[in-house]
């Protein structure tokens, strides 16, 4: 078996401090890094960016969904696809999240943008009464 070096990085850290090593595979020094992608999740000892990245695309997903099928299909359909395709790409990877309280509105905000509309929005309508809304047509709310 061979080991590809060129390929390997080394991320290492202890609670939220930075772990400096240096791994010698044949003759090689392998690189050290701070932040860590696999399988479109982002892992760093400092901060996670990963929750940032996520909600970017699930606004970019939402926005997608209101330009081109929000006013062709049924309310019915748009929350299919939202629970079937929307969701699961933004949730994946997320036992991983440290969340902060700014975040957490951020991602709720995030989720009224499509679910506000669907709605029949209107300026008073709470975040509660949008859950309970969101609870009729089998969504749950993260």
């Amino acid at each position: 078996m061979e080991i590809a070096t060129k390929k390997m990085k080394v991320f290492g850290f202890v609670g939220t401090d930075h772990l400096t090593t240096k791994i010698i595979i044949n003759d090689e020094t392998l690189e050290q890094v701070s932040q860590f992608t696999y399988l479109d999740c982002s892992i760093s000892y400092k901060f996670s960016n990963d929750v940032e990245f996520k909600l970017a695309k699930f606004l970019q997903l939402i926005g997608t969904i209101k330009r081109t099928i929000f006013k062709k299909v049924r309310k019915e359909t748009i929350l299919k696809i939202y629970n079937t395709l929307v969701l699961p790409t933004f949730l994946y990877g997320s036992e991983n999240w440290t969340l902060t309280a700014l975040q957490r509105l951020r991602i709720e905000a995030a989720e009224m943008k499509l679910l506000r509309p669907l709605a029949g929005y209107t300026p008073f309508m709470t975040t509660k009464q949008m859950t309970t809304y969101a609870a009729n047509y089998g969504l749950q709310a993260y």
